[in-house]
């Protein structure tokens, strides 16, 4: 017992930017599965109200919304706003349709 107890001291003296490293590859990989578990709730959430509904305004929400969520981490990294405005036409121009949550487009 006391070779197994001189190990993990020797494991304890670390260096302090491994222990950091250490710390950060913790704190990312609980990051990334909140963010994997939010997802998939909002997803089970949306599809959920879709089946409940079903009607066709139904179906037109979860498109926007899923085209929303798709889309907009796309335009923020491009900077641009109309793939993430599913109310705006091709040329760019919004259309003034009004969303199923009651929200507009910016123009």
């Amino acid at each position: 017992m006391g070779d197994f107890n001189q190990f993990l001291t020797g494991l304890l003296n670390q260096s302090p930017a491994l222990g950091v490293a250490i710390m950060m590859n913790n704190y990312f990989h609980d990051v990334a599965t909140a963010l994997l578990a939010a997802s998939s709730f909002c997803l089970y959430a949306i599809v959920r109200v879709r089946d409940r509904i079903d009607t066709p305004e139904a179906t037109l929400f979860f498109l926007r919304t899923y085209r929303i969520m798709v889309t907009s981490s796309a335009s923020r990294s491009t900077g641009s706003s109309s793939a993430a405005c599913p109310a705006r036409s091709s040329t760019g121009a919004s259309s003034g349709t009004t969303l199923p949550t009651g929200t507009r487009c910016r123009p």
